[in-house]
C-alpha cells in the first residue's frame, strides 16, 4: 500500500460525472473526475462529512458538527455561506436529494429508536419521517431517476467490518418515496426477491435508466460491485477485486460512472460496463484544521496521582506524561504555586507510576519505543534510565518497601524481579494473569502477593517468597475478577477486591495467621506500668530500642500459617455496596474504600482492628463524581484522591474539610506525533489481548504493515479512528472498534408524535398521538389528536422553521405550547421537555407496552409478555418487575430478547426461568404460596417461549443457547447475531475507547459462538413495515407455540 498524501473519503459525483466532491482533513473538497488539484469548499474547525450533489449540480448537501454532533448544511457552489437545514443533537447523515431538488433525504435517530429515513425541505422546517422501524438501522438511501422510489439498506454490521458474516446480514429494500409501509419489499438479503444472500450488502445505487441497482456485496468472499435488475435477469458481478475494500460508492445520475473508496486512502473510478477500476490522481494542499502542536494547561483530567512516602510530593500523569509537584500547596503559598514540574515529554504514554521508599525516585512504564518497558527517574540527578529492554508486555510495577527490587508482570504469564539497576530481570514465578491481575509486597519485602487465575479462570490470591520457591494459593473463591491487593502494615492480613462480571464487587480479608484475641483487661493493666515504662525509657537513652518496640519491629518467625488459611477469609462488605478496596491506614486500623449506593460512587471507611469490629462502614463523601487513587498521608491524618481528575485532600477520620489542590500541568500535544502512538497502541493491545491467537486467520503483523503507511496522511482525530477501525475490521470479529462516548444533549423532547402526511406535504404539526407518561401527557390538559402545534414560547411554527430548533437547550425548562383545534380556537399548555436519554427510555417503554397489549389481545388474556432491554443489572431489575406484573393471572409468559445487544446477566435471567415449585407455605386457610417466595426467590413455574432475532447479540445469545439446551421452552424468531465474545475496553492516549474482545465462548461440543448465530426452533422472519401495520408475525408464532404448551401442561 503506497503512502498517500491525504485520506480521500466519501466521494460524491455531480449528475454528469464531471465533478467529484469528497472529504479529507475534515473538510469537503471539489475536483475534476479526471483528477488534478482539488479545491477546498469548507474551512471550519468542525468535522464535515458525506457530501451530496443536487440534481442540477449547483448545490452541495453535507453534514457537519458545527452546532452539535452533526447537522445538515446546504452550500451553493456559485458562492455564499452554507445554510443549516436541521437542528438535531443526534448525528444526521445526508443520503440523497429529492428528484426535484426541493428536499433532501437523510438518516437520523431523532426518535431514539434506531436510525430512520427522514425528509426535510431545502427551505428548512421540521423533518418528516419516511420510513421508521423500531430498533432497525435504515440508511444508505438512493432515489430512483424518476424520483418515485427509494432504495435503502437495513444495516446490521458496522461498515468497516470485513465479512462475510451470514448471521448479521444487511438487507436492501425498495419502497415508494412517499411513505407506504405496505409497499416495501426486500430486494436483496436473506429473503430477497431478486438476490438471496445473507452477508454484507450495502450502498444501493440506481443505474441511470432506473432498471436496476448496483450494490456492494461480499458473496464471493470479497467486497465487489454487483448489479441487480429489478425485473428479469440474474444479478451479475461487476468488479472482481481480490484485495482491499469497496466502500461508499457513488454514481453519476446521468452518465453512470461510479467512484468509491478502496481503503487505501485513494478514490477509485469504476466503469460499470467493463468492471475495470483505477485510482483517480488527486492532489490536495492540506493544511491542518488547528495548530498541530499546542500547549494545554491541565488543572483536571489527571489519570494518575501518587503521593510520595514522605508525604511531601505528588507524581501526576496528564495525557500520558509524568509530572511532579508539591503535595502541600498552602505552605509558602506564593513560592509553591505555578505549573507542575515535567518529568517526561514524549508523544508516547507513561503510566503506572511508583515512588521509591526514600521518595527520591520514580519508576513507571512507557511504550515510547513501541513496546512496554520500565523506566526510572532520579530527582537528585535529574536523570532518566531505561530499566528493561526485552520487548515483552509488562504491567503493574511494584517497588519493594526496602527499595531493593521492582516486581512486575510480564507477558501476562510471569512475575519478574529487577533487583539492581542495569541488571537482568529474574523470573520469580509463572502464573495466569488472563482476566485480572495485581501485585503487592509484604511489609518486610520477603514475599509477593499476587492475584492470578487457575485453569477455570477463577481469580485468587497467591503468595510467593522473593528468595525463591513455588507460589502458594491462600484464597479459594470461585469469582472471575479481583484486584486492589493491600498487605497490612504489620504483615498479619491481606485485603483485596473480589468480583464477578457484574456490579457486586466485595472486599475480602484473609488473615495470614490465626488472629490472637485482644484483651481489654490487658489494656487496663498497662495503665499501672509507669515504673516499668520509665525504666524502658531510661534504657533507650543510649539509642537502644525499647523492649516493646523491638518486639513490634521483629517479624514473626513464620509470617504465614498456611494450615487452615482457607477458613480465615472474611467478606467485609455486602454485594449491594459494589465495593472496591482502597488503602489501609498506616497504623493498620482503618480501610478506605469506594462503594456505590443508588448509582453514586463515594468514599467510605471501615475499622479493621478487633475492638471496633462490630462498627458499620461510614460514608466520607457525598457527590456524584468519579473517584479513584485513594491514598493515606504518612501520618494517617488525611487522605487524598482523584475526583473527576482533580486532586482532593480531606482530613481523616472525619472526611471533612475537602481541599482541591491547585495543580497545573502544561501538556504539549503534538497531533502528528501522537497519531502514530495511538495507532500503535491500538494494534499492540489487540496483539496482546485478542481472544483468538490465530487472529481469525489473519496475519496481524501484515495487517499493521498494510495500514501503517496511511498514518502520515491522517490529519484529524476522526480520520485516525477511521483508520484504526478499518484495521481492526480485518479481524472479521464483533465487539471491535475505537471511538468517543459520553455525549449528552440538553435539547428537549415533548413526547408528541405528529401525523406524517400533513408534516410531509405542508409542514404542519398535527398531533397524532401523545406518548403516555411523557411531558405532554403530564400537562393539566394534554394535547388531543387532531390539534395542531402552532407556537412554542410565543414563536409561531411555520413550514420553514424546525420544531427542533425551537426546543434547543430546553430540557428541564418550562415551555409553553400553543395548540389550535379544528375550529381555529387556540389554547396554551405548559410542559417540561425531557432530554434525549429520558426520551429514549420513554419510547422504549411505549414500544414494550404496545407489544404487551398485542400479546394480551391475541392470546385473549392468557399469556404475559416481558421484554429484556439489555443484559445489564438495571435491565435485570426491570425484568423482575415486569415479570411479576405479567405472570399475574397468566398461564405462560413470552420472553422477548429481540434487539437486546447483550451484557452480563444472562445467568441471572436463567436462574429465574429454571426455578420450579417444590414446596408450598401458607398461614392456616388464608392462602398459600411457593415456599421459595418466602425466602425471597421468585418461582415462575409457568411455561415460556423465547423470541430472538438477528439483533439479539452477545450475552443474549448465551441466554438463547442455554435456554434451548436446558429445554426451558421453544425459541421462536430468527437466529441470533453470532457476536459472542467477552469484551473489555481500554482508553487510548487521546481519550477514545478501544474494545478488546478477550475471552471466547464455545459450546460443550467446541462450537465457537463468535460468527455462528444461535438457532431457533421455529424460524419466522419479520419484514420491514409490519410495525406500522400493527402486526408482529414473530409474536404471533410465539403466542401460538406457547398456547400449545399451556394446553399440554
Amino acid at each position: 500500500m503506497n503512502a498517500p498524501q491525504a485520506l480521500l473519503r466519501q466521494p460524491a459525483l455531480d449528475p454528469d460525472g464531471r465533478q467529484l466532491a469528497f472529504v479529507t482533513a475534515g473538510d469537503v473538497w471539489l475536483v475534476s473526475i479526471d483528477g488534478g488539484t482539488a479545491e477546498r469548499l469548507t474551512a471550519h474547525p468542525a468535522r464535515h462529512y458525506l457530501p451530496r450533489f443536487s440534481p442540477d449540480g449547483q448545490r452541495l448537501l453535507f453534514a457537519a458538527g458545527r452546532d452539535g454532533t452533526g447537522d445538515l448544511y446546504m452550500l451553493d457552489l456559485a458562492g455564499g455561506a452554507p445554510r443549516q437545514l436541521t437542528f438535531q443533537d443526534e448525528p444526521c447523515y445526508p443520503e440523497a436529494w429529492a428528484s426535484d431538488g426541493e428536499a433532501v433525504f437523510f438518516s437520523c435517530d431523532i426518535e431514539q429508536m434506531g436510525y430512520a429515513i427522514y425528509r426535510v425541505s431545502v427551505q428548512g422546517g421540521t423533518p418528516a419521517p419516511i420510513y421508521l422501524e423500531p430498533y432497525e438501522q435504515l440508511e444508505q438511501v438512493a432515489v430512483s431517476p424518476d424520483g418515485q422510489t427509494l432504495a435503502f439498506t437495513n444495516r446490521r454490521e458496522r461498515w468497516w467490518r470485513r465479512g462475510p458474516h451470514p448471521f448479521s446480514p444487511n438487507e436492501i429494500w425498495v419502497g415508494p418515496a412517499q411513505p407506504d409501509y405496505g409497499a416495501l419489499r426486500q430486494l436483496a438479503g436473506p429473503f430477497g426477491e431478486r438476490f438471496k444472500y445473507a452477508g454484507k450488502l450495502g450502498w444501493p445505487l440506481w443505474d441511470p435508466d432506473g432498471q436496476g441497482l448496483y450494490v456492494v456485496c461480499d458473496c464471493d468472499g470479497y467486497e465487489n460491485l454487483w448489479y441487480i435488475p429489478l425485473a428479469e435477469g440474474a444479478p451479475r458481478q461487476i468488479t472482481s477485486f481480490r484485495d482491499g475494500r469497496l466502500l461508499f460508492p457513488t454514481i453519476a445520475r446521468r452518465s453512470g460512472v461510479i467512484v468509491c473508496e478502496r481503503g487505501d486512502g485513494q478514490l477509485w473510478r469504476i466503469d460499470p460496463a467493463s468492471g475495470e477500476a483505477a485510482p483517480i490522481p488527486i492532489r490536495v494542499r492540506v493544511d491542518t484544521k488547528r495548530t498541530p502542536v499546542r500547549i494545554e494547561r491541565w488543572t483536571s483530567g489527571f489519570s494518575e496521582v501518587r503521593l510520595s512516602p514522605d508525604g511531601k510530593k505528588l507524581a501526576l500523569v496528564a495525557r500520558g506524561d509524568v509530572f511532579a509537584d508539591f503535595a502541600d500547596k498552602e505552605t509558602e503559598r506564593d513560592l509553591r504555586q505555578g505549573p507542575a514540574f515535567r518529568i517526561t515529554n514524549t508523544p508516547a504514554r507513561e503510566w503506572s507510576v511508583a515512588w521509591t521508599p526514600d521518595s527520591q525516585s520514580l519508576a513507571y512504564l512507557s511504550d515510547r519505543h513501541g513496546e512496554i518497558e520500565l523506566f526510572g527517574y532520579d530527582f537528585e540527578t535529574g536523570a532518566e534510565m531505561q530499566l528493561t529492554n526485552d520487548g515483552r508486555p509488562k504491567l503493574l510495577p511494584r517497588i519493594a518497601p526496602n527499595g531493593q527490587a521492582v516486581a512486575y508482570i510480564r507477558d501476562r504469564m510471569a512475575i519478574d524481579l529487577l533487583e539492581e539497576l542495569g541488571g537482568q530481570p529474574r523470573e520469580l514465578c509463572r502464573a495466569r494473569f488472563t482476566v485480572a491481575a495485581d501485585l503487592c509486597w509484604s511489609p518486610d519485602s520477603r514475599y509477593l502477593a499476587f492475584i492470578a487465575q487457575d485453569d477455570r479462570l477463577f481469580s485468587n490470591v497467591y503468595v510467593v517468597p522473593v528468595a525463591g520457591g513455588e507460589p502458594r494459593q491462600i484464597t479459594f473463591l470461585s469469582n472471575i475478577g479481583g484486584g486492589d491487593l493491600r498487605w497490612s502494615p504489620d504483615g498479619s492480613f491481606i485485603i483485596f477486591t473480589t468480583e464477578q462480571y457484574r456490579l457486586e464487587s466485595q472486599i475480602a480479608r484473609v488473615d495470614l495467621r490465626p488472629p490472637q484475641p485482644v484483651f481489654r483487661e490487658a489494656a487496663f493493666e498497662r495503665l499501672f506500668e509507669r515504673d516499668k515504662e520509665k525504666k524502658e525509657e531510661a534504657s533507650t537513652d543510649g539509642g537502644e530500642p525499647s523492649t516493646d518496640a523491638a518486639r513490634a519491629a521483629k517479624p514473626p518467625a513464620e509470617p504465614i500459617v498456611y494450615e487452615g488459611i482457607e477458613r480465615r477469609l472474611r467478606l467485609l462488605t455486602p454485594p449491594q455496596m459494589n465495593a472496591v478496596a482502597g488503602p489501609i491506614s498506616p497504623d493498620g486500623k482503618d480501610l478506605l474504600f469506594l462503594a456505590s449506593v443508588a448509582g453514586k460512587v463515594d468514599i467510605w471507611t471501615m475499622p479493621l482492628d478487633e475492638p471496633r469490629a462490630g462498627q458499620p462502614p461510614r460514608q466520607l463523601t457525598a457527590s456524584d463524581t468519579r473517584k479513584s487513587f485513594l491514598q493515606f498521608a504518612p501520618d494517617g491524618r488525611s487522605f487524598s484522591y482523584l475526583e473527576d481528575g482533580q486532586v482532593v485532600v480531606r482530613r481523616f477520620p472525619g472526611g471533612n474539610e475537602p481541599n482541591r489542590l491547585s495543580l497545573r500541568a502544561e501538556v504539549e500535544v503534538d497531533f502528528h506525533r501522537e497519531k502514530e502512538q495511538i495507532f500503535t497502541e491500538a494494534w499492540r493491545e489487540l496483539r496482546d489481548s485478542f481472544y483468538d491467537p490465530t487472529f481469525r486467520g489473519q496475519d496481524w503483523q501484515q495487517v499493521r504493515a498494510r495500514f501503517a503507511p496511511l498514518i502520515g496522511a491522517v490529519q484529524t482525530t476522526e480520520e485516525l479512528h477511521t483508520l484504526i477501525n478499518l484495521m481492526v475490521g480485518e479481524l472479521r470479529a464483533s465487539h471491535l472498534g475505537s471511538g468517543f462516548y459520553g455525549w449528552e444533549s440538553d435539547d428537549g423532547f415533548i413526547g408528541i408524535l405528529f401525523a406524517a402526511e400533513p408534516l410531509l406535504r405542508e409542514g404542519r404539526l398535527v398531533v397524532e398521538r401523545v406518548l403516555p407518561d411523557g411531558p405532554a401527557a403530564l400537562a393539566t390538559e394534554p394535547p388531543r389528536p387532531g390539534e395542531e402545534l402552532v407556537a412554542v414560547d410565543g414563536t409561531r411554527v411555520t413550514a420553514t422553521l424546525s420544531l427542533h430548533k425551537l426546543l434547543l437547550r430546553s430540557a428541564g425548562r418550562r415551555v409553553r405550547l400553543t395548540l389550535r383545534a379544528a375550529d381555529a380556537t387556540e389554547r396554551e399548555i405548559v410542559v417540561r421537555p425531557i432530554n434525549a436519554n429520558a426520551y429514549r427510555r420513554l419510547r422504549y417503554r411505549d414500544w414494550v407496552v404496545t407489544n404487551e397489549q398485542y400479546v394480551h389481545t391475541i392470546s385473549r388474556g392468557r399469556l404475559g409478555y416481558v421484554h429484556i432491554e439489555e443484559m445489564s443489572y438495571d435491565a435485570y431489575q426491570q425484568f423482575l418487575v415486569d415479570l411479576d406484573a405479567e405472570t399475574h393471572s397468566k398461564a405462560g409468559v413470552i420472553i422477548d430478547v429481540r434487539y437486546n445487544s447483550g451484557g452480563y446477566t444472562a445467568t441471572f435471567v436463567l436462574d429465574v426461568l429454571m426455578r420450579r415449585s417444590a414446596l408450598r407455605s401458607g398461614f392456616r386457610d388464608l392462602g398459600a404460596t411457593d415456599a421459595s417466595h418466602l425466602a425471597g426467590n421468585r418461582v415462575l413455574d409457568r411455561p415460556t417461549v423465547l423470541v430472538t432475532n438477528e439483533r439479539s447479540a452477545s450475552n443474549t445469545e448465551m441466554l438463547s443457547e442455554s435456554y434451548r439446551r436446558l429445554r426451558l421452552g421453544k425459541v421462536v424468531g430468527r437466529p441470533t447475531a453470532g457476536a459472542v465474545i467477552w469484551t473489555y475496553s481500554i482508553q487510548l492516549l487521546d481519550g477514545a475507547w478501544l474494545s478488546l474482545p478477550r475471552l471466547y465462548v464455545v459450546t460443550p461440543e467446541g462450537e465457537d459462538l463468535e460468527g455462528s448465530g444461535r438457532p431457533v426452533d421455529l424460524e419466522i422472519a419479520r419484514p420491514l413495515g409490519e410495525w406500522a401495520s400493527g402486526r408482529d408475525r414473530q409474536l404471533d408464532a410465539a403466542v401460538a407455540t406457547l398456547l400449545k404448551a399451556v394446553r399440554r401442561k
